[in-house]
Parts: C-alpha cells; structure tokens; sequence
C-alpha cells in the first residue's frame, strides 16, 4: 500500500516540478536563470561568501535558455556531492558546475567560476520510487581554484547520528506559501533547522514513505525547509564536538507544499552513505 500511495504521488510531480501537492524531489528542476528571478522557504540571504561549499549545477539545453537544476557541496578541488536523482538522465555535455555564486542570476560575479563535468555516477542501490540512497559524486573536468570564497566541506563521519541545530542553503522554490506560484531567488538562501530523530520522521510519512537510515530529517517549524530547486544541496551540522560544519545531508525529498510542520525535509544521510562518497570521492 506504501509503495501505491508513494508511486501515484510520484505520478502527480513528474506532470510539474512545482505540483501542489504530493512529494517533490522526484524529478529535476527546471528554474531559469536568465529570465525574471523574485528565497528556500521561510529563509533568508545569505551573505556573500558565508557558505562557501555551495554549488549550482546548472543545464544548458540545446535548445532554450540556461537553467538551474539543484545544489550540491564541494568535497574536493575535482569532485562534487549531489544527489542521485540530481544527475539520473543528464547529458555531461549541457551540465556546468558554479562554485563561488551568491547571485546565480548574474553570470559576471568576479568570485564564479564555471566548471564542466566529466563524470556522473549515483549510488549503485539508489531507488527513484522510494528515493533511498539519493546520493551522487560528480567529477570535474578541470579542477577548482579554492580561495576564501569557495572552500571544501568536510563529510560526517561514518555511524555518526547528527543532532540540534543545522542549516540548509539553497536557491530553490521560497514562496512563503511553500507551494505556487514558484519563487526563485537571485541571492543563496539559508534556514535554520533542527534535526528530527528518524523514529519520529518516520511516524510523520508513516502511509507516504518509507525512512531509512540512508535519510536523516531536519525541520523548522511551519513554512521552513528546503524546497525545489534545492536538491542536492547542503544541510550542515554543527555537534561534532568543535563547533566547526560537516555534511550531514543532501537535499533529497519532503512533502509539497514544502515546509510543512509536520513534514520535515528528508535528506540522504551522509554518515550511512559514506562508503559510497569515499570510493566515487577518490577516484581521479
């Protein structure tokens, strides 16, 4: 019953990436970046340079304009943390990567830089129905120039349960209404979150969805969370010990409309799905 329920609420957000209701985050964004732009919802900006790991991975089809597709999070100099159902599908030749934006409308930032791809690989048990293990490393074609405006973000550590405050950032959907008509922002956005402890995340989708320990949960209150056009992005976590960021998860799926209260954002796990991370992160 799980299964019928989640497939025909899968149906319902392939027909729009911005349906009213159902789950987002089964299939990709289509946010243009050349036309009128209006934040994450129940956000605000970010400062210049304040989430410096923060990627825009944007299409350019062969026909009609640029567009911005998810987020993702510099691991290294040449690769990139996304999520599965980010890059299922796509061409490496329309694909480019943005590190160091603040505005992804305006492409002559003098902090941008714009890098192909050369190599796209999800999770080998990643599953498009019940979006578990929604996890990617994509490897570029030239390197990154790291500065103090784009920057590498370590991983959470392998077994680790992430808890307390986390932030997501993002340039997806931000209508406060969490719903339509899409709001696309120009700045990065951020929202603070707190994470939910998957027991409780999973008596919420209890009939909708399944929580696995490949997802880790993270709300804020009614009208806060990621939304469309924020897959693959960050949640950072802070209670390691040192105060200092990790990536704790990747934006992978919640209910439309998005940041319901009782619905937190779910993201792939980054401490369950590090095996994977670790070998695809390595390769050249």
């Amino acid at each position: 019953m799980k299964v019928a329920v989640l497939l025909a609420l899968v149906g319902a957000a392939l027909a729009s990436p911005y349906t009213a209701d159902g789950i987002w985050g089964t299939t990709r964004n289509h946010i243009p970046i050349d036309g009128v732009l209006t934040r994450i919802t129940g956000g605000q900006d970010a400062t210049a340079g304040e989430f410096p790991w923060q990627i825009s991975l944007q299409v350019t089809p062969a026909v009609g304009a640029r567009y911005h597709t998810c987020g993702g999070t510099i691991l290294d100099e040449t690769h990139i943390v996304c999520a599965a159902h980010c890059v299922v599908g796509q061409s490496l030749s329309a694909l480019e990567v943005v590190v160091g934006a603040q505005n992804i409308k305006d492409a002559t930032e003098p902090t941008q830089q714009r890098l192909r791809v050369k190599r796209l690989v999800y999770h080998p048990n990643y599953n498009g129905n019940t979006i578990n293990n929604d996890a990617s490393i994509i490897t570029l074609s030239t390197p990154i120039t790291l500065n103090d405006r784009v920057r590498a973000l370590r991983l959470a550590p392998q077994t680790h349960e992430p808890s307390g405050r986390a932030v997501n950032t993002g340039w997806g959907n931000s209508n406060p209404n969490g719903g339509t008509p899409a709001i696309v922002p120009d700045a990065l956005q951020k929202v603070e979150l707190e994470i939910v402890d998957r027991a409780t995340c999973r008596t919420r989708y209890a009939g909708i969805n399944g929580i696995t320990d490949a997802m880790v949960c993270a709300g804020g209150g009614p009208l806060k969370g990621a939304c469309n056009g924020d897959s693959g992005g960050p949640l950072v976590a802070y209670d390691l010990g040192d105060d200092a960021p990790y990536l704790a998860g990747i934006v992978s799926w919640g209910m439309q409309p998005c940041g319901q209260e009782r619905y937190p954002t779910v993201f792939g796990n980054v401490a369950f799905l590090r095996p994977f991370l670790d070998t695809e992160g390595a390769r050249p």
